[in-house]
């Protein structure tokens, strides 16, 4: 067997009482329904090494997962650029990035509880590799649904039955040299927004799901988050958010297990298969900036609030307006091509993509459509997070995620952003295919 696999898992549960991010500012916990947990999961192949950490997180920041990733190497000896952190997305944990209307990160938490228990995964990991074989099988769980609602006037967060849906869930898993199940990871994209700004800390539905995997197998499993960011969890109230109500976790919970466990019931092949990776930047063509007087217009609007529904997208939308105005006072200089950080990391035949964007899933879709591996799996919200990543077609229709994307850059991605990030992908992926 050339690949080796080594695992850990600890805890990053934090103190009750504190912020919980992905809603507003003024949300924190007054309890634990689940602890919240990462995942370390070192491979090697001969001399190559890589470390990959699922965190149940909302996202992580780039300051931490910057600096997280230096002390891994620097404990461990793997490189910085073969070391990713993926958040599953969860909203009832702690703050780890800052984000105007949104609020501060817990810096306590990040530097005193994260950072070390991830540098104690990660090393542990790299200690206990073991040769392993690898199998996989996809089906479909419609535990996921479009959340882009059209009430008549505006997008809202709901469900849209008639909206771009990747229903794709891929299991990955590994057995050692005696056939005992070793680890599996679940990749799908949905969410994890089921308890809604509850009060509870917890890793939402797809907590439900990997322990009810975990289970079956009698193994650790780890949920890779796909492109969600035009895609919730499909719930009985008709929405996408269950409205502070933690029982809403097991609905989209249980389907999502029921189906994880069912393909992986699937697999019946198991290969030695081989690792390769490659760190390179998707480089995209930006626009100017917009001109201070226009700046200075729409920054009159959002401090009026006018035709605004999301007061995090009018705190967020001054942020910006004056980050334009100030960059003309500063030595800001406009460039032709921005770069987005990515990592492919290749399992035999299936490819690991990594994203800091929350990818509408049709992206994801076009990727793996357009890619020569059997399953080409993206990561969203991986050592950094940049809000949403929208389809071309979905900017004109508005909404909450479009408000976000529109107000990321002082120089705005160049049109079509998602053919551009799609194909600078697909180059990356190809490069590593024998």
């Amino acid at each position: 067997m050339s690949l080796q696999l080594g695992i850990s898992r600890v805890d990053i549960t934090p103190e009750i009482g504190g912020h919980l991010y992905g809603y507003n500012p003024n949300i924190f916990s007054d309890s634990i329904n689940d602890n919240l947990e990462a995942k370390a999961f070192s491979f090697r192949d001969g001399e190559k090494k890589f470390v990959l950490i699922n965190v149940t997180l909302c996202a992580v920041g780039k300051e931490i997962a910057t600096d997280t990733r230096n002390a891994i190497s620097e404990k461990t000896g793997i490189p910085f650029d073969n070391i990713i952190i993926c958040a599953t997305h969860t909203h009832s944990g702690p703050p780890t990035k800052y984000s105007p209307g949104w609020g501060e990160p817990d810096k306590d938490y990040c530097y005193g509880i994260l950072l070390p228990q991830l540098v104690k995964a990660a090393s542990e990991a790299t200690e206990n590799v073991k040769p392993v074989k690898m199998g996989f099988a996809s089906g479909e769980s419609y535990a996921g649904i479009n959340r882009l609602q059209w009430d008549g006037n505006n997008i809202i967060l709901g469900q849209n039955p008639w909206g771009v849906f990747n229903p794709k869930m891929t299991v990955i898993s590994f057995k050692d040299e005696n056939d005992n199940n070793v680890s599996t990871l679940v990749h799908y994209g949905a969410h994890c927004t089921a308890a809604g700004p509850n009060t509870e800390i917890t890793r939402d539905w797809a907590g439900i799901m990997t322990d009810r995997l975990a289970r079956e197998t009698g193994c650790p499993v780890a949920f890779l988050q796909g492109p969600e960011g035009d895609t919730g969890p499909r719930l009985s109230n008709g929405k996408t958010t269950g409205e502070g109500d933690i029982s809403y976790i097991c609905e989209a919970g249980n389907v999502a297990a029921l189906d994880a466990v069912r393909i992986f019931k699937q697999i019946n092949t198991y290969l030695d298969v081989d690792m390769d990776f490659i760190t390179n930047g998707v480089k995209m063509p930006v626009d100017k900036r917009m001109s201070i007087e226009d700046a200075k217009k729409w920054l009159g609007y959002f401090e009026r609030n006018e035709g605004n529904d999301y007061k995090s997208v009018q705190t967020r939308s001054i942020d910006y307006y004056k980050r334009i105005i100030a960059s003309y006072d500063t030595d800001f200089e406009e460039v032709e091509y921005a770069t987005i950080e990515q990592t492919v990391l290749r399992l035999g035949d299936i490819a690991i993509v990594s994203s800091p964007y929350e990818l509408f899933c049709e992206i994801g879709m076009r990727v793996n459509e357009m890619s020569p591996f059997a399953h080409t799996l993206m990561l969203v919200n991986t050592n950094d997070t940049y809000a949403y990543f929208p389809t071309t077609s979905a900017i004109p229709s508005g909404g909450y995620e479009i408000a976000l994307f529109l107000t990321s850059r002082i120089q705005p991605y160049t049109a079509p952003a998602d053919w551009n990030y799609i194909k600078g992908t697909v180059k990356n992926v190809k490069r590593l295919k024998k």
